[in-house]
């Protein structure tokens, strides 16, 4: 998680890929956004729903900032949404089940086939280590056949 102050302070969570220091001994953080509920707009400005308060979006937005405003490692999980998401008491942390197009503003579902290739190839990593790391996703069922 990082912290950049502009007028107001704003809290973003970046998937750190980079860290450097710059000529004049400054160090760098370079990362991928996430986009909170209540940052994210639609294309009529207005902002995207969820039922889960744990929701984060995933982008392709790259920032870089000075890596003073690190505040600390927090935990995201990529779920596929055809899986039950974990109680937060035991597996805390953020949710990621759609990719947010800042561009264009529009949100596809996580597992969505309309990426290039290395976007794709990114996206299933992520969801793949998120299962490794919780076991009963992987044999849980299709979600919406639990709420039934």
């Amino acid at each position: 998680m990082a912290s950049c102050s502009f007028s107001v302070y704003v809290l973003f969570i970046l998937f750190m890929f980079d860290i450097c220091a710059t000529q004049d001994g400054k160090i760098t953080v370079t990362g991928q956004r996430f986009y909170r509920l209540e940052v994210a707009v639609n294309g009529n400005g207005e902002k995207w729903k969820s039922s889960e308060s744990r929701e984060l979006f995933y982008s392709f937005d790259k920032t870089e900032f000075s890596a003073d405003l690190v505040m600390h490692k927090c935990r995201v999980h990529f779920i596929p949404p055809n899986k039950e998401i974990p109680r937060a008491k035991d597996q805390p942390g953020f949710i990621v089940r759609r990719v947010y197009d800042s561009k264009y503003k529009e949100l596809t579902e996580l597992v969505d086939t309309g990426y290039d290739d290395c976007k794709q190839h990114e996206i299933n990593l992520l969801v793949e280590k998120t299962i490794a790391k919780i076991p009963q996703l992987a044999v849980t069922e299709d979600a919406s056949q639990n709420r039934q």
